[in-house]
């Protein structure tokens, strides 16, 4: 028989070196909101408390006065930039970046999620 264990020590909200990035690209999901598959940048990440990359591909910012937490969608717009009011362009202006090129090498903070607990990018 199993027992239910013990929660595993969380890693502590610290500046981490983003080492690397990648563009998954996520499957569309029957019955929610959706409908097509789409592109997410996930952030390879070197943080003091792991001796692998931590992986991170959800970002905590400020909008109009508001916190909001998104995943970073590869969203575009007409021209095929980086459409100005997604999550990946506030974060990317927040940290003073102007193309996802840029990131690498970049050192950023990080946060807890509200919902899952886990690291997220921190760009308030």
């Amino acid at each position: 028989m199993a027992k239910i264990g013990k929660e595993k020590p969380r890693m502590k909200a610290t500046p981490v070196k983003v080492m690397g990035i990648e563009i998954k690209n996520v499957p569309a999901k029957a019955g929610t909101k959706m409908l097509e598959a789409k592109d997410k940048i996930v952030l390879l990440c070197a943080h003091k408390d792991s001796k692998d990359f931590i992986e991170l591909s959800k970002v905590k910012y400020e909008n109009n006065g508001k916190m909001q937490q998104s995943a970073l969608w590869l969203t575009m717009d007409d021209e095929g930039n980086i459409s100005s009011n997604s999550a990946l362009a506030y974060f990317l202006r927040y940290y003073g970046l102007n193309s996802t090129e840029q990131i690498v090498g970049t050192e950023i903070q990080t946060t807890q999620d509200t919902e899952s607990g886990f690291l997220i990018v921190k760009a308030y």
